[in-house]
């Protein structure tokens, strides 16, 4: 038995070099990543569709301080669209109309950068860090990926990095 300290994130620093070295991952997951790339979801969804979950009674600003990002598992899955609208009614309830940006967010490509596809998830996080620069200072998601990739590229590669303004990242745990 080894008494080593082993980091929690070994595996994430391994996966690239898996990839890189032949390892195939397995086909559910093939399949959501050309999704991803392909369709910006891993379902493959038209992006029009990404706004289905929004009622008629929910309200949304064009600028403000607060930003909404959805997510896919919310946006698609009628299982648990109940999240995003609750929390919208919440806010909107408490006098906040939040920016959202609807079939401009794309995947965060989480899964995929779980992974261990660096260069892959590349493309969708430059698009997703280039809309976060434009959202308002605080973003509420229930998307776990966006608030991993976020943190993780912004890290690891500087061109990703978000703008001289901070932003903050509160994720809703409904």
């Amino acid at each position: 038995q080894v008494k080593e300290h082993i980091e929690d994130d070994w595996t994430l620093s391994v996966r690239p070099t898996m990839i890189q070295e032949g390892f195939t991952p397995p086909l559910i997951f093939q399949r959501a990543a050309y999704n991803i790339m392909s369709h910006h979801n891993p379902g493959g969804y038209p992006q029009k569709k990404r706004t289905t979950w929004v009622t008629r009674d929910l309200k949304f600003s064009e600028t403000g301080e607060v930003g909404y990002w959805v997510g896919c598992a919310s946006s698609f899955s009628y299982k648990i669209r109940n999240i995003p609208i609750n929390a919208m009614r919440i806010l909107n309830k408490g006098g906040i109309e939040p920016v959202y940006l609807g079939p401009d967010e794309w995947c965060c490509g989480g899964s995929m950068f779980a992974l261990g596809c660096i260069d892959e998830v590349m493309e969708k996080a430059r698009h997703n860090i280039n809309e976060l620069n434009q959202m308002p200072f605080t973003l509420l998601t229930d998307c776990k990926g966006i608030s991993f990739i976020e943190h993780t590229l912004a890290v690891t590669e500087g061109a990703l990095q978000l703008a001289s303004r901070p932003l903050r990242l509160l994720l809703l745990l409904c």
